[in-house]
């Protein structure tokens, strides 16, 4: 592996504490449920504290931050926006595509 790809593999591994509780751990079925990494906790807690105080008048953020993970995603897998979308779980996707 590069030095470049093993920097940045070592970066991703620190965003998920369950990697430096089990040296070596290795987790590969995340089509279900699986370790969250901080970044992905941090939004759930956001999202849990706007339901625990009733603060959902609108959808609009979470409409803003689907549209940012379409661009995301979209730039990661080099597609343009309009041809990524979302789905209700993975066998939804599959029989959508198939």
């Amino acid at each position: 592996m590069s030095t470049a790809i093993d920097k940045k593999f070592q970066e991703v591994r620190k965003l998920f504490p369950l990697t430096s509780k089990k040296a070596g751990m290795v987790y590969f079925n995340s089509a279900s449920t699986g370790p969250l990494c901080k970044p992905v906790k941090q939004a759930l807690d956001q999202y849990l504290d706007l339901c625990q105080y009733l603060n959902k008048d609108t959808d609009d953020y979470s409409f803003n931050d689907l549209q940012k993970i379409r661009r995301l995603g979209a730039k990661m897998i080099g597609a343009n926006v309009d041809e990524v979308g979302f789905g209700w779980n993975t066998g939804y996707g599959l029989n959508l595509a198939a």
